[in-house]
């Protein structure tokens, strides 16, 4: 369970990146990315950790965390080293000090919205989410975008997964993905539930998980079922940094603004009606039928039944404006 920054296997290799920008990072999200570039795989696999998981991290020896990662006491040791800390106390300051600065941070966003006039609400709300989607452009590559929509398109299934405040996000992705013609399977379970749906996964399926703020056991565990069952695995995000449970064939991470109830759906469904646009064109160019049969059943049973076809909708659409 030593350092394995040498490995070149698939499995063993986590070369990090910092996922996303520099908005609304807590000192300690700060001086671990500082840092990430010199730690070795082992090193960042234990940083993702305890940003991924850190109000469980906070009340943990270093003994037990370094169990909880799954690296021995000794790679715990050059971790805290490497990343700045004096000791463990030091290390479990910095996370309380942390969790502290995330609820700051969604107390400042509500302060700031106090402040502003009424008048003013919508104007001032739309520019914050504009700033999000800017960094996200700069954040998510089209490569990625690409790669994601390549994976899903051509997938026999597609398995969706989100924590409870997300699931609209999930009923977004079945709903587009379910026009095309492609069999979606919503998983909306938790604990050892999750595993009723999991044990179907097979190589031509594709899981999609969503990771908003921490990293979910529950998500873990699907991706450790996927990786054994060989599905393919989609990770969209917010974490600065993935922990390795989470590794995916694609990983789209980018910030939603800070943390609290406040958060934003905007960026997760900018990627994902992104992706739907990049699934559906090529799916048509394969040769799928995807929107065509259902414009042509409206034609066919629209008229009878008095719904009018989608050229005929957005015709009228357009009139209307």
């Amino acid at each position: 369970m030593g350092d394995n920054s040498g490995s070149s296997d698939r499995d063993d290799r986590f070369n990090l990146e910092v996922a996303v920008g520099q908005i609304s990072r807590t000192t300690l999200e700060e001086q671990i990315a500082s840092k990430l570039q010199n730690l070795t795989n082992t090193q960042q696999q234990v940083a993702a950790y305890v940003l991924g998981h850190p109000q469980e991290a906070a009340f943990l020896s270093m003994s037990q965390l370094a169990k909880a990662v799954g690296v021995s006491n000794a790679a715990m040791t050059r971790f805290l080293k490497a990343a700045g800390f004096a000791n463990g106390e030091e290390l479990r300051s910095a996370l309380g000090q942390h969790l502290q600065e995330k609820m700051g941070l969604a107390q400042r966003l509500d302060k700031r919205i106090e402040g502003v006039d009424d008048g003013d609400f919508f104007a001032s709300y739309a520019s914050t989410e504009i700033k999000y989607i800017q960094n996200c452009v700069r954040d998510v590559s089209s490569e990625s975008i690409e790669r994601a929509a390549e994976i899903i398109a051509f997938k026999r299934r597609v398995f969706v997964w989100s924590q409870r405040p997300y699931w609209g996000l999930v009923d977004l992705l079945d709903y587009r993905l379910t026009r095309m013609s492609q069999q979606v399977v919503p998983m909306l379970e938790t604990g050892h539930y999750v595993l009723d749906k999991a044990h179907q996964l097979c190589p031509e399926d594709v899981v999609v998980g969503m990771a908003f703020q921490r990293s979910p056991s529950d998500l873990e565990m699907l991706f450790d079922v996927a990786r054994e069952k060989q599905a393919r695995l989609v990770l969209l995000t917010d974490l600065v940094l993935i922990p390795k449970k989470l590794s995916a064939d694609v990983v789209l991470a980018a910030q939603r603004g800070p943390a609290g109830t406040s958060n934003s759906h905007i960026i997760p469904m900018v990627i994902i009606n992104a992706i739907m646009l990049e699934v559906g064109r090529k799916r048509t160019e394969a040769g799928y039928p995807v929107l065509q049969d259902l414009d042509r059943m409206r034609q066919d049973y629209g008229r009878k039944y008095g719904y009018g076809s989608l050229t005929e909708l957005q015709a009228l659409w357009q009139n209307r404006h």
